[in-house]
């Protein structure tokens, strides 16, 4: 359909017909949830591709003993709600119900948030090595790490997303500190060795930065990260503020790391 002989809306009926779509060379602005897509629609885009026919194919939630799976259209209420999810993977759950209010996260959906790359769900899905597959007329690229992959290109389209399941001796973290700052982070102490962390951090504005300094303060087992994790969040937060935010992100980790011992 067209709007004021400018806009035009195409409903895509499945996953096939949305593929072959997105080939035909159009500049399309693609509508899954809804939350994002809109905003500046009259200005920015003249050709817009809704994909919400196709949640029969890609709005469902997987989760076993070792893996969890989920369709693009998934939304991120789905994610907080999910006894599968709460259970094994509940810093990705704790993110979910951070990243927006009770009304966005049942519009939001996972492409979305993954493609936008801000707030505390996308922070999850890299702490806990993420992947996604990517579709298009010619072809997929399955598994693609959240972290390095390049993006879904103009003509592709993020299908799913694809977590392992952290092992028994891990401790799944997420802090929302203070100026909307999340940090989501996967520890492992293994007997002998050092601890090994992947910790990540990002805002409503800015996409999620690895704290890598925080890591190895804590590999080393020395206590005392404070000045560590004030500067792996510098990017992120106000000098007037960061006192607070360290103060908060310290306190989450140092209560993981003593319910591991």
């Amino acid at each position: 359909m067209k709007g004021d002989g400018a806009l035009e809306v195409v409903r895509a009926p499945n996953l096939e017909k949305a593929l072959l779509l997105l080939s035909d060379g159009r500049p399309w602005r693609l509508l899954a949830g809804g939350t994002h897509a809109l905003d500046d629609l009259g200005a920015r885009a003249t050709h817009v591709l809704s994909l919400q026919s196709l949640r029969p194919e890609l709005r469902f939630v997987f989760v076993d003993a070792h893996r969890f799976r989920a369709g693009a259209l998934a939304t991120l209420r789905d994610l907080a709600t999910s006894a599968g999810v709460r259970e094994k993977l509940p810093l990705l759950s704790s993110a979910a119900r951070a990243q927006a209010t009770l009304a966005i996260q049942h519009r939001a959906t996972l492409c979305g948030t993954l493609v936008e790359g801000l707030g505390a769900v996308p922070a999850a899905l890299y702490a806990l090595d993420a992947t996604f597959d990517v579709r298009s007329s010619l072809g997929s690229r399955p598994g693609q790490t959240v972290v390095t992959a390049r993006r879904p290109g103009p003509s592709e389209l993020l299908t799913h997303v694809h977590i392992a399941i952290p092992d028994g001796r891990a401790r799944q973290v997420f802090a929302a500190a203070p100026e909307g700052v999340s940090v989501a982070g996967v520890l492992v102490k293994a007997r002998r060795r050092p601890l090994a962390a992947r910790l990540f951090a990002a805002s409503e504005k800015a996409r999620p930065l690895r704290l890598l300094r925080t890591e190895q303060a804590m590999a080393l087992g020395r206590g005392g990260w404070a000045n560590a994790i004030t500067k792996d969040l510098d990017p992120l937060v106000p000098a007037r503020r960061a006192l607070a935010v360290t103060a908060a992100v310290a306190q989450h980790l140092s209560e993981a790391l003593a319910s591991m011992r």
